[in-house]
């Protein structure tokens, strides 16, 4: 923005489109004005078009929510739109050539997102993935080769939960019962990381949430009655495994975020106990993944953020 004494002036970003095609001057022909073939097209010109046209396609299930791909069983489910309209847009069908290519460009691109919100978990998350891959052997797309990305939203199931005192008390291996649902959405997106699926991943992201409590937590799981506080997110995000994770011979990136239920829900920031102590649990973690992947030599870029309030304490372990 430009600003002068008594007047303004604004630009604005050009429209992609217009740049788009102001970029293919040069493969015109000059004397009939022909285009030339699609595939003499640069790398560059053919992957802008295709992302121009992935934005804007809104007939497949694989568009619908580009660049994202949802695996889960609620409305946002890539495989549940592909009830009512068609799983992959109409150029990846166009030929072997351009189906190929296209296909790929919208794999590795997508970022799968695991959101599992308040649905139930299940082997039936990986069915987009599956029919998926069904279309990409048929068009010689490497399905294993392409997924690079995952965003986890709420890999614990703790966001919209609010522990009361009936929910406490030790289970029988002496684990809090309040942590069970938390501990086996753990398990869940710890074997789901170790799907072959996603053996090149380049980046993950995983976001866990601490539930509120209206109480006071004690030593031994019991939750007395009392005002709302944010639970130490320790006893959630018990039963994720680094493993899954350390598997991942090609990661480049890994972002790990805590979350109090203030941070995203701004009507409630009255907790008592909403700092980042409560949330250190997740900063831990990422030493404890990023002393593993030294120990086998890999250089992973680990950011974690842990975010109470209107506060986001950041640091990144190059």
């Amino acid at each position: 923005m430009l600003v002068s004494e008594g007047a303004t002036s604004e630009t604005t970003d050009p429209d992609v489109f217009i740049t788009l095609l102001q970029d293919f001057g040069a493969y015109f022909e000059d004397d009939v004005g022909a285009f030339r073939r699609f595939v003499d097209l640069p790398n560059e010109l053919r992957f802008r078009i295709y992302d121009y046209y992935f934005e804007t396609e809104d007939n497949s299930a694989t568009c619908l929510s580009w660049p994202q791909f949802h695996l889960t069983q609620g409305s946002n489910s890539t495989a549940l739109k592909a009830d009512t309209v068609a799983f992959l847009p109409p150029i990846c069908l166009v030929d072997r050539v351009t189906g190929k290519e296209a296909t790929e460009h919208l794999v590795t691109i997508s970022h799968v997102v695991i959101s599992h919100g308040r649905t139930s978990h299940g082997r039936s998350e990986l069915s987009s993935l599956v029919r998926l891959d069904a279309i990409c052997r048929r068009l010689d797309v490497s399905l294993q080769h392409n997924i690079q990305a995952i965003l986890a939203t709420d890999v614990n199931k703790q966001r919209e939960e609010c522990l009361q005192a009936q929910h406490g008390g030790l289970g029988a291996a002496g684990i809090p019962l309040f942590a069970d649902t938390a501990i086996n959405a753990n398990i869940h997106l710890t074997n789901t990381l170790m799907s072959s699926y996603f053996d090149n991943l380049r980046k993950l992201d995983l976001t866990f949430f601490t539930p509120r409590c209206q109480g006071k937590i004690y030593g031994d799981g019991q939750i007395t009655a009392g005002k709302c506080r944010t639970a130490p997110i320790t006893h959630f995000i018990q039963g994720f495994g680094m493993h899954a994770v350390l598997r991942l011979k090609k990661l480049q990136r890994l972002m790990l975020t805590g979350r109090t239920h203030s941070s995203w829900n701004k009507e409630d920031d009255q907790a008592l106990d909403d700092t980042d102590e409560q949330l250190y649990a997740v900063a831990r973690l990422g030493y404890e993944i990023k002393a593993g992947f030294r120990s086998k030599g890999q250089n992973v870029t680990i950011h974690t953020s842990l975010m109470y309030k209107d506060q986001c304490d950041e640091e990144i372990l190059d």
